[in-house]
């Protein structure tokens, strides 16, 4: 098993950022402007997005075998939210591969100083880059979205190998998913 984390900061409220991660005219645009094909929103509100895309990601030839040079990615959130945090679960899953992502999502006041939520530092330098710092807290006013993520790859003798590619590669998305809604939520006060 592979982890990836992020602790982005944004400069909206809680309720704002939770309507936006769940609309589905935000995720129509979203996917396809971070480099994924096919897209079909099957269900977003804000108790529940679903959505299927094609995924390519350049691997190497051993994970290539495995995984194919394309992926239908379904994946699902499933959201509660108060005006002060939203949380939610995700899975996703690539049909046909032995590949699957679990975790947890929650989007919180920001806060100066250190992160009282769960202690958790920074989860790397992306995201202290992005807004949170060094102790996971935030500076001003805004809201923290930290997603922790776990990547199972049932495949002897390899798994934990492609599990870590598909780790880094969630990481990379999730860099392009935080700038590109930074652009949104600017376009769309």
């Amino acid at each position: 098993m592979s982890t990836f984390s992020v602790d982005d900061r944004y400069d909206c409220s809680v309720p704002t950022l939770h309507a936006t991660v769940t609309n589905a005219d935000y995720l129509q645009v979203k996917f396809p402007a971070i480099g994924f094909r096919d897209v079909v929103v099957v269900a977003a509100d804000p108790t529940q997005v679903q959505t299927r895309r094609t995924v390519s990601a350049p691997l190497p030839g051993f994970a290539r075998r495995v995984l194919g040079e394309t992926q239908t990615v379904t994946q699902v959130e499933d959201w509660t939210a108060t005006p002060e945090r939203a949380e939610g679960t995700f899975t996703a899953h690539a049909t046909g591969t032995p590949i699957r992502i679990t975790g947890t999502m929650l989007i919180e006041p920001a806060v100066d100083g250190p992160d009282q939520a769960n202690g958790l530092p920074a989860s790397n330098e992306a995201s202290a880059a992005r807004g949170a710092d060094a102790t996971g807290g935030a500076h001003g006013a805004g809201c923290v979205l930290r997603i922790r993520g776990d990547v199972v790859a049932k495949v002897p003798l390899i798994g934990g190998k492609i599990a870590d590619l598909v780790a880094a590669e969630a990481g990379k998305t999730l860099a392009r998913e935080y700038a590109f809604t930074q652009r949104w939520l600017a376009d769309h006060p």
